[in-house]
């Protein structure tokens, strides 16, 4: 927008503009202040949900596999005597 040499360019700001930026300002930073405490809860509850999941797994015995196959051979070493 042109403005001519005439009209000026500069606005005035009345009182019930100023009182309805600072209540926007209240408004948005009391949202943002709610959103927060919310998300921090809900990261909290996930957080102690996960360490008693890991808990309770590191507490639970293992099942151990019954039909393992074996490892090596076992060889029986017998001492042979010198009769020398």
């Amino acid at each position: 927008m042109m403005y001519s040499s005439f009209e000026p360019a500069v606005y005035s700001a009345s009182l019930w503009g100023v009182i309805r930026i600072l209540l926007w300002i209240i408004f948005i930073s009391y949202l943002l202040r709610m959103i927060a405490r919310m998300s921090v809860n809900y990261a909290m509850n996930k957080t102690r949900e996960e360490l008693e999941r890991q808990q309770r797994q590191a507490t639970t015995p293992q099942p151990t596999k019954k039909n393992q196959a074996p490892v090596g051979e076992y060889v029986d070493y017998i001492e042979i005597k010198d009769d020398k």
